[in-house]
């Protein structure tokens, strides 16, 4: 018994200083960084339904909607608009589309649909949100039907049918005309309208441009991105023990070659990101 408690206390003296460090690391990461401006206008969305703003984050999840998020979301006039799915039974389903401020208030529902045989998929391109279904079952290609509602003009209309469309081939680019390739610590930017391919060290410039706030702090790079208007950032995480990912987002200027602090998020996991500027 008395074995049994030495370890219990053990464990939460070990929690207790995994979660102080943690905070102590991210705080002082925090600070650092509390003299460079942030862009408003810069949007870090994991996983399609969380979204990561300068001051502040939205997760679908904590939006009281009818189904549950599918992935489909756009930013259009100063609105998130987003979709969710909800099974009803057997081969039925009902599709609701949502909009809310950009600090997920505000709430309203603006569109619904039923009778759906399959789960309901989306992405948002412009001013639409795609819809993939399936008439049949999802064992039959050629029942694939590719929908779109316009959460501006309220028009919902079929955009496609057939084994030969994909709900992929609506989503917008988020590499804009860019293309990337990471080799050897150093990263290749090519422009495929151009042809012109832009070589950078991207550890070397973060280093260079925020040496005093990363210093004692391993920052990595961890991916490109560019938007639809061909504006170029870059994605570094950022390593602190414990449960908390910070990521530090700058844009790329390849004019003079340098890079600009845009924003330093704190994500709750690691996984699939996009940079929506609006």
């Amino acid at each position: 018994m008395k074995k049994y408690i030495i370890t219990i206390s053990f464990l939460l003296l070990l929690i207790f200083t995994l979660t102080c460090c943690t905070a102590s690391t991210a705080g002082e990461l925090k600070h650092r960084f509390e003299g460079f401006t942030s862009d408003s206008n810069l949007i870090a969305v994991l996983d399609d339904f969380i979204f990561y703003f300068a001051d502040h984050k939205i997760s679908l999840n904590d939006i009281d909607t009818r189904g549950e998020p599918n992935n489909g979301y756009l930013f259009v006039d100063g609105a998130l608009y987003f979709s969710t799915a909800k099974e009803n039974g057997f081969f039925d389903y009902s599709l609701y589309v949502y909009s809310c401020d950009l600090y997920g208030n505000h709430q309203c529902l603006v569109f619904e649909k039923h009778g759906f045989r399959t789960h309901p998929w989306v992405t948002g391109s412009g001013e639409s949100l795609y819809i993939e279904h399936y008439s049949t079952n999802t064992f039959d290609a050629s029942a694939r039907v590719i929908d779109s509602y316009n959460v501006v003009t309220g028009v919902y209309q079929t955009e496609a049918t057939g084994k030969t469309t994909r709900l992929s081939d609506y989503r917008a680019d988020s590499n804009g005309a860019y293309s990337s390739t990471y080799e050897n610590g150093t990263l290749f930017i090519e422009d495929q309208q151009s042809n012109v391919t832009h070589r950078v060290d991207p550890t070397a410039l973060v280093y260079e441009a925020f040496n005093d706030a990363l210093a004692g702090f391993d920052c990595n790079f961890y991916d490109f991105y560019a938007t639809t208007d061909d504006r170029m950032f870059f994605l570094y995480s950022i390593k602190v023990s414990g449960t908390t990912y910070p990521y530090l987002i700058c844009e790329y200027i390849p004019t003079n070659r340098e890079i600009v602090f845009r924003s330093l998020i704190f994500a709750d996991d690691v996984t699939y990101f996009r940079i929506v500027y609006l």
